[in-house]
């Protein structure tokens, strides 16, 4: 146990180093920037009207590449609780017609596409290639992606999302503070598991839940598990079996959690109707792989900080950062209800 003055040190120092970061960053956990676009006729054959919109920080001055033949006549922009919507109103020469595209540079990670031209109406989901995305007038023409390039894609952003999704790298590190070697290999795929099943679900609209509970109840799941790392130091063989019973139930709960949040990304990041069970697929893995490779930096660091003097102080001082965050987190997205 910590006590006295070096407590309120502790403490102190905690909450300056906590107020600093929540000052710097902001205390988001899902950073993917989605966005919505549309395009469809307005009253006259040759005017069309564009819009797009996603999160403030994807957004710079620039415009689209329009068709050949099609100008913007005006640009209307609008920003409200950090979403800014884009609206274009566009003249052409001829109509828009299928095989044309325009393209897109803002930093958006992906997008959901909605057109009405001509009067055909379809809805699709589209992903950045080299730096910008091309948004077809006709989405019916795209064609199915070959598998090494949606492996490659969905893998890569299931890794990106673990490694950038501080709320889901918090709770792996505390499972990294409460269990070691085996034992933390497999609740780590114990919540893999959990939240490959409710990513499923969600993602294939066989569950719908609201997400601001979810997301409240995510954060919540970090201060318990801060919570218990602080609380046990050390595992006594002789509790280690109903330990690791009561883990699995709990991370697995957790997991369940977390999937829902993952699906919220994937469901925008691209996969036509015949590419979703691969993509999800592919996505379970990319997460795993960003799990794993967290778990191969931390572990040495934990093991290399364990002999020093000022490992018990360390250790404290990082999991009481780490429910903070959590119950900051858990404040934050209660008030957004």
């Amino acid at each position: 146990m910590i006590s006295g003055s070096k407590t309120k040190i502790h403490l102190i120092t905690m909450a300056l180093l906590l107020v600093l970061l929540l000052a710097s960053w902001p205390a988001k956990a899902d950073i993917f920037k989605l966005g919505e676009l549309g395009l469809w006729n307005t009253d006259q054959e040759l005017n069309y009207q564009f819009t797009v919109s996603g999160p403030i920080s994807a957004f710079d001055s620039s415009d689209p590449l329009w068709p050949d033949g099609c100008t913007s006549a005006q640009r209307i922009e609008r920003t409200l609780n950090g979403q800014t919507t884009i609206s274009y109103a566009l003249i052409c020469q001829s109509p828009l017609r299928a095989g044309q595209k325009l393209l897109i540079k803002w930093q958006l990670d992906g997008v959901r596409y909605s057109s009405n031209v001509a009067g055909v109406v379809d809805a699709i989901s589209l992903v950045p290639k080299g730096g910008s995305i091309s948004v077809p007038i006709s989405p019916n023409q795209i064609v199915t992606r070959p598998l090494e390039e949606l492996a490659k894609n969905y893998i890569l952003q299931g890794i990106w999302h673990i490694w950038l999704g501080w709320d889901h790298l918090l709770f792996v590190l505390c499972l990294c503070f409460l269990f070691q070697g085996r034992m933390l290999i497999g609740l780590v795929t114990v919540f893999t598991i959990g939240h490959s099943i409710t990513l499923g679900l969600s993602y294939f609209d066989l569950v719908r839940i609201a997400m601001p509970p979810i997301e409240a109840l995510i954060a919540l799941s970090i201060v318990f598990m801060a919570r218990e790392a602080i609380k046990q130091k050390s595992i006594p063989a002789i509790f280690v079996e109903k330990i690791v019973v009561t883990s699995i139930s709990f991370i697995g709960l957790f997991g369940l959690l977390h999937g829902l949040g993952f699906a919220s990304a994937l469901s925008e990041l691209g996969a036509a109707p015949e590419e979703k069970l691969k993509a999800l697929l592919f996505f379970n893995v990319g997460v795993e792989v960003g799990q794993i490779a967290f778990i191969v930096v931390i572990v040495p660091l934990l093991a290399f900080m364990k002999p020093l003097k000022f490992a018990g102080t360390i250790r404290y001082l990082t999991l009481t950062f780490i429910g903070c965050f959590g119950g900051y987190w858990t404040i934050e997205r209660l008030a957004s209800f």
